[in-house]
């Protein structure tokens, strides 16, 4: 399993990304809309066979083929059967609840709907991802990221495979080592958060909660870097902001 990291170095850590990040990179602009709330809807999944195409169409180039779910709000997103065995969300949840946020341009935390939000999803703390999901579908357990990763080449290489071809940072220009996403997963770097309103790593590490406690104050995750192939298992503060995917029941 993964090894427990203090939460003292893992906030250090966090603010020191921060710095970097603002030192390197800007940020999305914030967006305008309210978040999406509303009723829970019973999701579906079923793969289309229609043409190929981009943003939430049900079927996407390389011969992926997609299906679709609603979040609890009524948000359309993509899915994908991996070969797990497994249908996964092929995104980020961007589903608006109590102890979740987005991302700004100035690296802070909002509650309202942003365009970072719109393109790496909301960030969650641990107690709110455990019931982010909606009918039918819950947040990975940490077997079940070990399962898939193993399927797709382990932790050395599952990260290359996953990993969406682009929206990974650069550095100084030179390309990082992008993703293949070889089986549609489209793993996007939305980063990390911790309260009240501190946001790091935007554009250069994936991090997403399971379901699995590790202690009273930390529970596994799943990480992803913008240089290098790996896709690691890890234990964070439950208290940290990270990415939600959920699976098929």
């Amino acid at each position: 399993m993964g090894t427990q990291i203090s939460k003292f170095a893992q906030v250090a850590g966090i603010m020191l990304a921060m710095a970097l990040t603002l030192s390197c990179s800007g940020g999305d602009d914030d967006g305008g809309g309210d978040p999406n709330n509303g009723g829970t809807s019973s999701p579906s999944s079923s793969p289309s066979s229609s043409p190929s195409g981009g943003g939430s169409s049900p079927s996407g180039g390389g011969g992926i083929k997609y299906g679709e779910m609603k979040d609890k709000g009524g948000r359309t997103y993509k899915t994908v059967k991996m070969p797990d065995g497994k249908t996964w969300m092929a995104e980020n949840l961007n589903y608006a609840i109590a102890g979740s946020k987005c991302g700004t341009d100035n690296y802070e935390l909002s509650d309202a709907n942003t365009t970072y939000c719109d393109k790496y999803g909301r960030l969650y703390d641990w107690e709110t991802a455990r019931t982010a999901c909606p009918n039918g579908w819950r947040l990975p357990s940490d077997e079940d990221w070990d399962v898939l990763i193993t399927a797709v080449g382990g932790e050395d290489r599952a990260g290359k495979y996953l990993k969406s071809k682009n929206g990974w940072n650069d550095w100084d220009g030179n390309p990082f080592d992008y993703g293949e996403d070889k089986f549609g997963f489209t793993a996007l770097p939305g980063g990390s958060g911790i309260l009240p309103d501190g946001i790091a790593d935007v554009g250069w590490n994936g991090d997403w909660w399971s379901a699995t406690e590790d202690d009273a104050d930390y529970a596994y995750s799943l990480s992803m870097g913008a240089s290098g192939d790996h896709a690691r298992r890890g234990s964070s503060d439950k208290d940290l902001l990270f990415s939600v995917r959920c699976v098929q029941k």
